[in-house]
């Protein structure tokens, strides 16, 4: 199964089944007569909508990155980029740490 297929299940079924289980503890709690018909087509569209939105606008993000090919790395939540510089370590360190974008990130000094 191709990964961006294997996202589009996955965000479907979460979304869909904590949007579905949100609405029925709310029927449940205003006593609403609880109908499993209902229930199934809150997940079903819900779910629906949410892969189709979500999902596009995250391909529609890699793609303007560049990333045209979707693999379980470019879909992955923790993201890593690799890069060549002809600065010094301790060039870089200063540069990274001015940059508003990337000075609030997380970094991890390794050898290379």
């Amino acid at each position: 199964m191709k990964p961006i297929t294997k996202l589009y299940i996955k965000t479907f079924l979460w979304t869909g089944v904590l949007y579905g289980t949100i609405m029925a503890a709310f029927d449940w709690a205003v006593h609403d007569e609880f109908l499993i018909w209902r229930l199934l087509f809150q997940f079903f569209f819900f779910g629906l909508f949410m892969s189709w939105y979500l999902v596009g606008y995250h391909k529609r993000r890699l793609k303007k990155m560049g990333i045209t090919e979707f693999t379980d790395d470019n879909l992955a939540l923790k993201q890593t980029r690799i890069f060549k510089t002809d600065l010094n370590m301790t060039q870089l360190i200063e540069k990274l740490k001015t940059n508003e974008k990337i000075a609030g990130l997380e970094m991890s000094e390794i050898e290379n």
